[in-house]
């Protein structure tokens, strides 16, 4: 994800490229640069199953940073078909660091990094976006009394700029992008996984969520 926020530029960081950074001066020493190093790298544990990691910077100063991980979930679902267990899987906030002078920014941070996640999580069959103690679910699109993927309606809205615009190949082909990445609508969830995910997120994060 690149981009700026009131003039915060937004950056997405691979592993490599975290392996090469020079950690010196991140965060106004909130955390040390071995510590943010292995915790930014814990992200892409898994090379098939990698995890995000954004970071703000102001005036080429890194003053927060959103580690998320990709983990599966606890209940796993039988593939009849395959006769297979299927691993549902999460992305989960694990870490993240704001500077004292940018706390005021948390909120709409922290709404760029679910916007991008919404978009990735569509596109890789994430099943939730845990962030802290907010948990977004994947959810259908009712239409009457009708479940149906957003996805359909991506396509049909494509089909009306492809007649629109009388080029009905490409209208579908817009609206095959859109249905793949807003296929799925994430919507806040309150359950009782709410409860134990803030308490388990609270322990982890307790030294480490600073404002």
């Amino acid at each position: 994800m690149l981009g700026y926020l009131k003039g915060i530029e937004i950056k997405n960081f691979t592993k490599r490229k975290i392996e090469k950074m020079n950690f010196e001066e991140v965060l106004d020493g909130m955390v040390s640069a071995d510590i943010l190093r292995k915790q930014m790298l814990a992200a892409f544990d898994d090379s098939k199953n990698e995890g995000r990691v954004y970071a703000f910077y102001k005036k080429k100063k890194m003053v927060a940073c959103y580690i998320i991980c990709n983990v599966p979930l606890v209940n796993v679902e039988k593939d009849e078909k395959n006769k297979e267990n299927k691993v549902k899987r999460n992305y989960e906030l694990r870490y993240h660091y704001i500077i004292e002078e940018c706390g005021h920014l948390q909120e709409e941070m922290e709404k760029c990094v679910l916007a991008e996640l919404k978009e990735l999580a569509a596109l890789y069959d994430i099943e939730n976006i845990i962030l802290g103690d907010k948990i977004y679910e994947k959810k259908k699109v009712k239409v009457g009394n009708t479940f149906v993927p957003t996805f359909l309606f991506a396509i049909a809205i494509g089909i009306g700029y492809g007649i629109l615009f009388d080029n009905i190949p490409l209208g579908i082909s817009i609206g095959i992008l859109f249905g793949l990445t807003f296929g799925y609508a994430f919507v806040p969830s309150t359950t009782v996984k709410l409860e134990e995910k803030e308490s388990e997120h609270n322990a982890i994060n307790e030294s480490s969520k600073r404002i």
